[in-house]
């Protein structure tokens, strides 16, 4: 399997990657680092598409999931839904997610399971039931 470009990386490289003043470069490195102390750095970096991307690190702990999880702004929130690793109690809080960003990307995700399916079935937001219901369609679920 092909490594990570931001495997492996020294420490001097690690924090001039991760203080470097680009959103993006900070962001690959959230995305790819498997230095633990950068990522839980970059955890807390100050722009939401760092901390997004954090949730696509294979090595982002249920811990930090669920921290990115409850992120203030909306794509970091969303991005913890499309990572496809937070635990049931989190999926059903975010059914109740105040952006529909989040619950949009929850409703239309082939991994939610149907119980929170059902729950954004009944979505104020007809968008957002009506995704709901047509991937429990899909599903052969009622």
């Amino acid at each position: 399997m092909p490594q990570s470009p931001c495997e492996g990386l020294d420490e001097e490289t690690n924090a001039t990657l991760a203080a470097d003043p680009s959103p993006n470069v900070r962001a690959g490195l959230a995305a790819h680092t498997d230095a633990p102390a950068v990522l839980a750095t970059l955890l807390t970096d100050p722009d939401p598409r760092v901390r997004a991307r954090a949730t696509e690190n294979p090595r982002t702990t249920l811990d930090q999931c669920r921290l990115l999880a409850n992120d203030r702004l909306a794509v970091v929130r969303a991005s913890a839904v499309q990572s496809d690793r937070l635990p049931l109690d989190e999926l059903h809080r975010l059914a109740h997610d105040r952006s529909i960003h989040v619950r949009w990307w929850l409703a239309t995700s082939s991994t939610t399971p149907d119980a929170v399916l059902r729950v954004l079935a009944e979505d104020p937001r007809l968008d957002v039931a009506d995704q709901a219901l047509a991937n429990l369609a899909s599903r052969g679920t009622p």
